[in-house]
């Protein structure tokens, strides 16, 4: 049994619009005040400062940035054809690097600066993104005729993964978050996929010789199967593609068939396997309505953003980091100014002089002969303290008419006031 492909949901990219926030002003004050907005001009106008200095605006603009990305990864990954090999890697591969873009977005945008960019919005996001590469792994399987045990739990993550976001998204449909379409597709696939775990488990259970279990799993999965077909019937129906640029432009016919083709596949075996019983080996067939649970093989996590721009091939495609040789460049800036200080004062002995001083100093020996000032500069202080006169002195006047001139050791003030 080859595995026919089924519809994928890539990620919105997300648009800018000028919004024109007089009309909604207009209407609160008329409604709430009873005034016309004419009576605000100046309070309505634009502000003259740019929202680009606002810090919300800086969180919208990376939030915004890393989900383009994402989209960018999923529309990727959504668009091989998977029954080629390098097609099938290429979207397992692209679905969990975008799954790694939203969980960064998750972990780094703790205060959402739009809804659409909110925890709960982004965690549905990353889990559509996980089932489907889970999806993808479960179609190699299949195609690859690996055994029907690894088959049955790989499908079982992918119906669990499927059932959960049937809930989660549902809760979104009224704020216009998510397509409705996608709710449809994924209730679809949550069906599909159950009803495929319980399928490769009773082939498991008759190799095994458990033929009552195997056949209460066919006719668990046909129901199912049947529920999968009758849902896709009415998405097919309802499926308009430009309603839904997100999903393929076939994406109603290719459910109905993949559903159809199963159930007709079901039918088939579980009418076998009922034959079988009664002719053969007349097992009492248990009557519960769900089989034991089947283990869940997870084979898809998030590919962290580091790994993904750590890559050689994405390495040669964006190039060598600007800012890291902007970075080396003031490094070596800086240490270069750093140095020629450094030269300046241990040309002046500087460094060695600074010690001699700081020993002296606390040392705390007073009169002794290591404490004592030099007279040279004692000489020096004076010369810098009085201008380079010696104590009583005369300044010159320096109005040059010959008038008196204050005395060295007296202060301009006393000598003015006079």
């Amino acid at each position: 049994m080859s595995m026919e492909q089924s519809p994928m949901i890539s990620i919105p990219k997300k648009k800018t619009e000028d919004v024109d926030w007089t009309g909604p002003i207009r209407t609160v004050i008329a409604q709430s005040y009873g005034e016309s907005l004419d009576n605000y001009p100046s309070e309505c106008r634009p502000p003259a400062v740019s929202q680009a200095h606002h810090p919300d605006f800086y969180r919208l603009r990376k939030g915004v940035d890393h989900i383009q990305i994402a989209s960018t990864h999923s529309s990727i990954a959504v668009s091989p054809n998977r029954s080629d090999p390098e097609g099938s890697r290429r979207a397992f591969n692209y679905f969990k690097t975008a799954a790694g873009m939203l969980t960064y977005i998750k972990d780094n945008f703790l205060h959402a600066p739009s809804t659409d960019l909110s925890q709960e919005v982004i965690k549905s996001l990353t889990n559509i993104m996980l089932a489907q590469a889970t999806e993808v792994f479960l179609e190699k399987l299949i195609n690859e005729k690996k055994g029907s045990g690894i088959v049955s739990k790989v499908a079982a993550q992918a119906a669990y993964l499927y059932t959960g976001l049937t809930e989660e998204v549902k809760e979104f449909l009224g704020r216009g978050i998510f397509d409705r379409n996608w709710v449809n597709l994924l209730q679809i696939k949550a069906k599909y996929f159950t009803a495929l775990s319980h399928y490769h488990r009773s082939i498991v259970d008759t190799a095994a010789g458990k033929h009552s279990d195997s056949l209460a799993r066919l006719n668990v999965a046909e129901g199912l199967a049947r529920e999968a077909h009758r849902l896709g019937r009415n998405f097919n129906s309802d499926f308009v593609s430009t309603y839904s640029p997100t999903l393929p432009p076939d994406a109603g016919i290719s459910i109905l068939d993949l559903t159809k083709s199963f159930q007709a596949l079901l039918t088939e075996k579980r009418e076998k396997a009922s034959r079988d019983n009664d002719l053969i080996y007349n097992l009492v067939v248990p009557a519960e309505a769900t089989p034991p649970v089947i283990d869940k093989l997870s084979v898809a996590q998030p590919i962290p953003i580091q790994e993904v721009y750590g890559n050689p091939d994405v390495q040669r495609v964006i190039g060598p980091d600007i800012f890291a040789k902007l970075a080396r460049g003031e490094v070596k800036k800086l240490e270069v100014a750093d140095r020629e200080p450094r030269s300046g004062l241990e040309t002046l002995g500087w460094p060695a002089g600074s010690r001699q001083w700081k020993r002296t100093a606390n040392a705390g020996l007073e009169g002794s002969e290591d404490s004592r000032i030099p007279p040279e500069a004692q000489s020096w202080a004076t010369e810098v303290r009085y201008g380079g006169a010696q104590p009583g002195a005369r300044r010159p006047d320096p109005s040059g008419r010959g008038g008196q001139s204050a005395p060295a050791n007296e202060s301009p003030r006393s000598w003015l006031e006079g």
